[in-house]
């Protein structure tokens, strides 16, 4: 039998422990120029009035939030397991006025029809 912890349903943060979910956006922001290359693949989208986009692993809502801001027609869900990372992604969402929808959900068991988005 696996010992694959995923198999339990045990959720491990990005980080490890919950309390460094804090520093994971400015950890991002500077190792890995963040913001740049979300620009970048928030253009290539061409997203436009209509769509449904669905943000997979959307943790503390950076991508999440540039979608929602860059076509107000287009309804983002962001989906993530990590409950600490989702209250900060509703918090951004908040406070950039975009428009987002947030579940609390596991990839492998998603609550929505095939190709809906």
């Amino acid at each position: 039998m696996s010992s694959n912890r995923h198999s339990r349903g045990q959720f491990i943060s990005a980080l490890r422990f919950s309390a460094l979910t804090r520093l994971y956006d400015p950890l991002m922001a500077t190792v890995l120029r963040e913001s740049a290359w979300k620009a970048e693949l928030v253009e290539q989208a061409g997203l436009g009035d209509g769509m449904r986009v669905l943000d997979l692993g959307c943790g503390t809502g950076t991508l999440t939030t540039r979608l929602a801001r860059s076509a107000p027609g287009v309804h983002v869900v962001g989906v993530d397991a990590d409950a600490d990372a989702l209250e900060r992604a509703r918090t951004r969402i908040a406070e950039s006025g975009a428009q987002a929808e947030l579940l609390d959900a596991r990839a492998e068991a998603l609550p929505f029809d095939d190709w809906s988005f």
